[in-house]
């Protein structure tokens, strides 16, 4: 569960027109001549000397990443891809940024640049060559000083220039033209071309950096405009200056070759969260002597109207959790500079909500998807608790507020025809905030650390998401944690007759009856008995359940069969009628039900036929009946409970039994419209862990909106011959291929719907690529989460069970491929046969045994 998010305030990012530079151009045609004819000065006195002018470089220093096969079924989202950030090296110089554009897989690049004598550069080309897998660097001009670092420039979309204040006269005449030029270019503008932007707030002054003084520039433009940058790196000559550029985050592989071969550009690749770490170490202390503070939270987050920005001093900031949105998510654990562990990641990140806002809305930019968003109300799209249980779900303390499942209403056509764009916009971005709070708190919890810092190039210029997450980071850990920012942010069978909220009836049928019972019986009861022991279809969408009958069962000292009868929850009307046919009032009893359902229809069941609904708790009921069901069912000849052996090789995956003895404690996770996940150590003591609001009516919702179905089936049908990986961003789509720092293997999945962020590749997916990812982003969600519930409980024995599990092979598999992955084969997913009815037998056996 999480709340559905308030209205919050919108930035977009600036855009602004190039200034007019016809003077400047001049004066830079007069700088290349000049340079020309001292390089060909140089040249002639090099050529003299037997000294060559440029070193060899090598074609391909570093090898490609070998990239893992990828499977069918399993696809889990493991990496949490985020864009950018990065830091200098070659005067010994750290910094660090993150991209421009939120949900774009980014370069950070920095450079280093003085006026220098040419045995201390090449001193430093050779240290430099070591570290970068022996790319040579080049030579330039001489001089009788030491190096003094001159300038810094980082690429990621982002670019931080650093200008020194404390030049000498003696550096200023012997300042070389071409790096006089780039310096007036950068400081003199706050603009570049039609998408560049100086964010001239963000300046940090008087820094010391490397026994300099001067002012940190930061510069940002969107990835995608990456040919604009090597343009400007070309025309101001930054490959004259003979220094190579640091680089981080998945640009750094992926567009290496147009930085050499369209700007003469070498590029030092640098891992991208050791980067990450450094950078926003540095930056905040860097920050604390300028006047606005580096960290801030929001006060009184769960109030619109109160909510309000504060500093926060990030003192000794050790241990601390560090959240990366980029694309995807990565969370770190942070003890010191130097140490540091990842501790999970998630795929629903930036890339998610702009690659779903792109399908949903016809929106092409972030800017756009955030427009709509603060415009919108999320309400509208997703199912609330009050839409189930008409007001707040007491028995564990959930406000009626609380989102219950995302995109839940849109299961409904009625509800999908009175949403907006806007309101779909806003819905998707909620549940990517809410989600990340969630799995945030569980680490936090996991890990005993308090402080919790969130990055990336998601949370630039983006102040309805951070109001968003730090309402959901007070929801989640009841007001215990803020949420803390900075401002430098950088599977199928065939089946029928089957829906995801199914109401179910379990029918208990005596063998045992005597000739005295038989007389006595009224006609009412014979006939009802009848009807439902001689059918095994009722209307057009009632099914009983023949193979799950459970004989010879002895309940309540009698000895019979438990029938299993299932229709949609939408054919309510059709149950009454035939409850009101069959004359189920006149045997004067009272109908024990549950879920939200009873609190939602038993109206309905009053008017229409005539029957009083006593409601009992959902979730008692459920326990109560998965424990009952399973001792039940051992004297059956099928297990009740079983496994997927192989879960991650399509070709050997099969179905185990597993003996579900001693089954305390176990992990209950209960995946309906929305996901509830239960810790149970008897069948009275039990409570619930947490949930998540991305369950089967998220799957269905997205489903009908983003192919145009209208049932469960047709969704799973689609998502069976479907291929997610042409949605999906992963890994190798990123870095080129395994993330080995963390041993995030290519074919992980980086950011959920991260491809649809492309007009061109969106144009290449088929509906069912789109269910598939669909149910492959909710299955891979849940397993996450509940991985860290077991670890957090220390349970080793986790059980699914629910509607959305019932006759759904594929999404079993999926959920065993998950939790095999995050648990790195430490967990198996246990799943039941008897799907969907354990509410409906706990009830009954409450109406037996009232406890």
């Amino acid at each position: 569960m999480a709340r559905n998010g308030h209205r919050g305030e919108q930035h977009g990012v600036m855009k602004n027109d190039d200034d007019d530079e016809e003077e400047e151009e001049e004066e830079e045609e007069e700088v290349v001549k000049k340079e020309k004819k001292e390089e060909e000065e140089e040249e002639k006195e090099k050529e003299e000397d037997g000294t060559p002018t440029k070193q060899p470089r090598c074609a391909e220093e570093q090898q490609q990443q070998q990239t893992m096969p990828g499977h069918r079924a399993p696809e889990p989202g493991a990496a949490g891809g985020s864009g950018g950030s990065a830091s200098s090296t070659s005067s010994s110089t750290s910094s660090t940024t993150s991209t421009s554009s939120a949900a774009r897989e980014g370069a950070t690049a920095t450079t280093s640049s003085s006026t220098t004598s040419s045995a201390a550069r090449e001193g430093a080309a050779s240290s430099s060559s070591s570290s970068s897998g022996g790319l040579p660097a080049r030579t330039r001009r001489s001089s009788s000083r030491r190096s003094r670092p001159r300038t810094l420039l980082f690429w990621s979309g982002l670019l931080v220039y650093f200008e020194p204040k404390d030049i000498t006269a003696e550096e200023e005449q012997e300042e070389v033209e071409s790096l006089r030029s780039i310096r007036r270019y950068l400081t003199s503008h706050t603009a570049y071309g039609t998408t560049g932007v100086r964010d001239v707030h963000l300046e940090l002054r008087d820094l010391e950096l490397s026994g300099r003084t001067g002012t940190l520039h930061c510069i940002r433009f969107p990835t995608q405009d990456l040919p604009a940058f090597l343009q400007m790196a070309r025309d101001k000559h930054f490959s004259s200056l003979h220094t190579e550029l640091c680089a981080t985050g998945g640009g750094a592989y992926k567009f290496e070759a147009d930085f050499r071969t369209m700007a003469d550009l070498q590029l030092q690749k640098l891992d991208e969260l050791d980067c990450l770490i450094r950078g926003v170490l540095f930056t905040d202390s860097a920050a604390s002597g300028n006047p606005a503070s580096e960290c801030y939270y929001f006060e009184d987050p769960s109030d619109p109207d109160r909510c309000i920005q504060r500093p926060y001093a990030l003192r000794d900031p050790y241990p601390l959790l560090l959240v990366n949105i980029g694309s995807g998510v990565s969370i770190m654990a942070v003890y010191s500079e130097n140490n540091y562990k990842r501790v999970t990641g998630t795929s629903l990140g930036g890339g998610t909500f702009l690659g779903l806002c792109c399908l949903l809305t016809g929106c092409s930019t972030f800017e756009e998807a955030l427009e709509m968003a603060s415009q919108g109300e999320s309400t509208r799209v997703d199912k609330l608790v009050k839409d189930i249980y008409g007001g707040d779900y007491q028995r564990f303390g959930l406000p009626g507020w609380a989102v219950a499942s995302s995109f839940g209403n849109m299961m409904s056509s009625d509800k999908r025809e009175g949403v907006s764009k806007q309101d779909l916009a806003r819905a998707t971005l909620v549940t990517i905030t809410n989600n990340i709070g969630s799995i945030t708190r569980m680490c936090a919890l996991n890990e005993n650390i308090n402080r919790v810092v969130f990055v990336g190039n998601f949370l630039r210029v983006n102040t309805l998401s951070m109001k968003l997450l730090a309402y959901a980071m007070d929801y989640w850990s009841k007001g215990q944690l803020k949420a803390l920012f900075l401002r430098h942010e950088g599977a199928m069978v065939e089946m029928k007759n089957h829906s995801l909220r199914s109401s179910t009836l379990v029918y208990f049928e005596p063998k045992d009856i005597t000739a005295e019972e038989e007389q006595e019986e009224v006609e009412s009861l014979r006939s009802i008995r009848r009807y439902l022991t001689s059918h095994t279809a009722y209307g057009t969408t009632g099914v009983r359940d023949v193979h799950l009958e459970l004989r010879d069962l002895e309940l309540s000292g009698r000895t019979g069969t438990l029938h299993c009868i299932r229709f949609p929850t939408q054919d309510l009307p059709a149950f009454l009628q035939m409850a009101r046919d069959k004359h189920f009032s006149s045997l004067h009893t009272e109908l024990c039900a549950t879920g939200g359902g009873a609190y939602k229809f038993e109206a309905d069941f009053r008017t229409m036929a005539d029957l009083q609904l006593q409601k009992l708790d959902e979730l008692d009921c459920l326990i109560r009946g998965v424990l009952f069901t399973d001792s039940a069912a051992s004297g059956n000849p099928a297990s009740e409970c079983y496994y997927f052996e192989d879960p991650s090789d399509p070709d050997r995956c099969i179905q185990r039994p597993y003996a579900l003895r001693d089954p305390y404690p176990l992990l209950l996770v209960n995946i309906g419209s929305g996901v509830s996940i239960m810790a149970v150590y008897s069948e009275n003591n039990y409570k619930r862990v947490t949930g998540t609001s991305l369950g089967g009516g998220t799957f269905l919702g997205l489903c009908c909106l983003l192919t145009g179905c209208s049932t469960f089936e047709e969704a799973l049908e689609m998502a069976s011959q479907g291929e997610s990986t042409r949605v999906d961003k992963l890994v190798k789509d990123i870095y080129g291929g395994d993330y080995q720092r963390f041993g995030l293997p290519g074919w992980a999945v980086a950011s959920s719907f991260g491809n649809m962020m492309s007009s061109d590749k969106r144009e290449g997916v088929s509906k069912q690529d789109l269910a598939r990812a669909t149910l492959v982003t909710i299955t891979n969600n849940i397993g996450s989460i509940t991985r860290m519930c077991a670890l957090n409980e220390n349970i080793n024995r986790v059980v699914f069970v629910g509607n959305f599990l019932r006759v759904n092979t594929l999404s079993m598999k999926l959920l065993a491929y998950a939790m095999d992955y995050w648990s790195k084969g430490q967990l198996k997913a246990l799943f039941l046969r008897h799907e969907g009815y354990f509410g409906a037998v706990g009830a009954l056996l409450e109406l037996l045994h009232p406890s």
